[in-house]
């Protein structure tokens, strides 16, 4: 405000120096121009009159030092900004610290309750209270929104907070990879066509012809097995055939693992389904030590009678624990004959080694060690045999051995002796008519004194008595 003197306020006559002094005032502390006002003050509402506030300075923006508010009542935005440059950008906002985990929000969404919705920090965290949706706003929905991110760029802020996408029955794809609108059910995994489209599938292996490990299969105390029937296959062969294998002429006899080798025209020897067990021993034993008593590949079969009776006689009958079959056959389709010149049933080789100067001495090497064992005195046993031969074929054979060591040094001992077969004179013909057999025979009458009970052998061409090698039974 300029100072001026006034007759009222002087209460006489102004002098011609306060005249000048007025006029001087009025000229020196009028507002020229507004760049003068420091700190111009609206006594009212600015009117812009439809014209824009505009800067045209340097700098070119307007710098609002203080907050701003807008209270509007209008159907219409309450801030809009249109830059129609090509490389322009619609709205800056800059505040906090970038580099401070907690930085104040640079943008804040409130609803007309005054409660944050969506928040955008200076650090690049962006908070949403409640869904957000990506789309065209208003009745134009023909095309979606997008959401293009860098790597790293959604991440949750704490360890339990949940990250939920909801399509509204529409495609979510990542990289291309389309997963389905919809669950599937208790159990099943998502699976891939290989073009591009997941889906739920049941989770099972029957879709992998080809299934591998990528380590070893921890069976966490579960068994395995095969549903579709008693058994289960290992090996080269899932269909095992009956022409092949005797044991699955009828299936329903096969029951337990089944292990399959099928070798066309091998060019080495075969070692066909190998138990291989390798324990190393660490301290002496002696004595009864249970750390002694190596059973490698036990073999235990265990049948429960509870009761029941099995008078089942005969070959393969009864309670076998242990069956070998060795079959040759030749199935060739043009009849052509074959000749194998060995064939054994079972090979037993206990074998010593000694890769040490100081050798290895085994006190009893046994082939084989039968120990049968009547584990009470309410088990009974009408009739053991250590070694029982008997054949049951229909074809030929020229010579057979019941037991045959072809050691000449070897002894046959028992210690309860050995029993001659007894017959007849008569039946003396039945027997193996091979020089060196023996018999017992219980009817004789040749020889001197006529001795009815004897021993008898083969010469080449009749029996003769042990005790008359000159006399022929009779």
């Amino acid at each position: 405000m300029s100072t001026i003197v006034t007759r009222s306020g002087k209460g006489s006559a102004l002098s011609h120096t306060e005249m000048d002094a007025n006029f001087t005032n009025l000229n020196t502390d009028k507002l020229e121009n507004l760049l003068e006002d420091t700190s111009p003050q609206l006594g009212g509402t600015l009117d812009t009159n439809d014209k824009a506030i505009g800067n045209a300075g340097a700098a070119g923006f307007i710098d609002f030092e203080k907050r701003i508010q807008i209270d509007e009542n209008i159907a219409d935005y309450s801030i809009t900004v249109d830059n129609q440059n090509e490389q322009g950008l619609g709205l800056r906002i800059k505040a906090g610290d970038k580099d401070y985990v907690g930085s104040l929000a640079i943008l804040s969404v409130a609803d007309k309750n005054n409660t944050q919705q969506f928040i955008v920090k200076a650090n690049g965290d962006v908070n949403a209270a409640e869904t957000m949706t990506v789309g065209r706003a208003g009745t134009d929905s023909g095309t979606q929104g997008i959401i293009s991110m860098v790597p790293g760029a959604i991440s949750t802020l704490n360890t339990s907070d949940d990250l939920n996408i909801t399509t509204n029955s529409g495609v979510l794809s990542l990289n291309s990879l389309s997963f389905p609108g919809s669950d599937g059910t208790t159990g099943q995994v998502l699976t891939t066509n290989g073009s591009g489209a997941l889906s739920f599938a049941d989770n099972t292996l029957l879709q992998d012809t080809s299934p591998q490990l990528g380590g070893a299969l921890d069976q966490n105390g579960q068994k395995i097995s095969d549903d579709t029937r008693n058994y289960q296959i290992l090996g080269d062969q899932a269909t095992p055939s009956s022409a092949n294998y005797d044991s699955f002429n009828n299936t329903a006899r096969v029951h337990g693992p089944v292990t399959i080798s099928e070798v066309d025209g091998p060019s080495n020897r075969v070692h066909s389904n190998p138990r291989l067990t390798l324990v190393k021993a660490d301290a002496n034993v002696s004595g009864g030590s249970n750390a002694g008593r190596l059973r490698m590949n036990y073999i235990e079969g265990v049948y429960e009678m509870d009761g029941f009776d099995n008078t089942c006689t005969g070959f393969g009958r009864g309670h076998n624990g242990f069956f070998v079959s060795s079959m040759a056959k030749n199935s060739n389709a043009s009849n052509n004959a074959s000749t194998l010149a060995e064939q054994t049933g079972m090979t037993i080789t206990p074998q010593v080694q000694s890769d040490s100067s100081g050798g290895l001495t085994v006190t009893d090497l046994r082939c084989i060690d039968m120990n049968p064992n009547i584990n009470d005195t309410n088990g009974t046993v009408t009739t053991l045999y250590g070694l029982y031969y008997n054949t049951s074929n229909a074809g030929t054979i020229t010579t057979q051995y019941s037991f045959y060591g072809a050691e000449p040094t070897a002894s046959a001992y028992n210690d309860g002796g050995f029993q001659l077969p007894i017959v007849t004179v008569a039946n003396l013909s039945t027997l193996a008519q091979r020089e060196g057999n023996t018999a017992y025979v219980n009817n004789n009458t040749a020889g001197t004194g006529s001795v009815a009970k004897c021993q008898v052998f083969y010469d080449g061409s009749n029996w003769k008595l042990a005790h008359e090698p000159g006399t022929t039974a009779a």
